[in-house]
């Protein structure tokens, strides 16, 4: 049975791996791969070929983003995928978050200590939904403010390594105020003592290294999956 989302058919499991790689700037097979792996792991929509075929939903496109873009250099695709998917978001940033200026509904109802998957997805939801360019298009005044919308706001996700961590970031420039959302998704301790604990215990041999990785999605991406999925394509 088709999935339908707004009324609107959504994109094949093939229309997500290429549009996300094209987006990526990485080759299809990454994308593919990544695909095929949470599928044998039962961790995206699955079903039968040609007219039959899945259609993808926006926990789809938060789990291929994270297998691809938060692929480690020393652990497998599903491996990688586990890693940072289940990275708890930090208490008081979600905190934050609901004291702040409503961002959109799915964002808004993101629990504290929710999962990085749980976050990624309602970013995606967001955007296909179209209530997160609606709230970055809010309060601009003139056309060549939103032609420049860079210019006074962004979105951006952020994976870093070896040792994993995560980021959500939103950010809007009002004439009056800035306003906006900045998610931590870590499970590095808070106390010191717990710290100091932490930075004692033996590192993975997949998780060590001098060489700190940084990679970084924006809203481009974000947006342009959205499009896919509600079906403007």
């Amino acid at each position: 049975m088709e999935c339908w989302y707004y009324g609107t058919p959504m994109a094949t499991p093939g229309e997500l791996c290429n549009r996300t790689a094209e987006l990526l700037g990485v080759e299809p097979n990454a994308t593919a791969i990544a695909w095929r792996t949470l599928r044998e792991n039962g961790k995206v929509t699955t079903g039968g070929r040609g007219r039959s075929s899945a259609h993808c939903v926006p926990a789809d496109a938060a789990n291929l983003l994270i297998a691809t873009v938060g692929k480690l250099p020393l652990k497998s695709v599903f491996k990688s995928w586990q890693r940072y998917s289940t990275l708890k978001g930090r208490e008081d940033a979600t905190r934050s978050l609901m004291e702040r200026v409503p961002i959109t509904s799915e964002l808004a109802s993101l629990k504290e200590g929710h999962t990085f998957f749980e976050g990624m997805t309602a970013l995606v939801t967001s955007a296909t939904s179209g209530t997160l360019q609606k709230f970055m298009l809010e309060g601009l005044e003139s056309d060549d403010e939103v032609a420049n919308r860079i210019a006074t706001g962004f979105v951006r996700v952020r994976f870093t390594a070896p040792y994993p961590q995560a980021f959500i970031r939103l950010h809007k420039n009002n004439h009056e105020r800035a306003v906006g959302l900045s998610l931590k998704y870590t499970d590095i301790p808070i106390e010191m003592n717990e710290i100091n604990e932490w930075a004692e215990k033996p590192r993975l041999a997949d998780e060590s290294g001098d060489l700190t990785h940084i990679m970084e999605i924006t809203d481009h991406t974000i947006f342009s999956l959205g499009e896919l999925l509600r079906g403007s394509k």
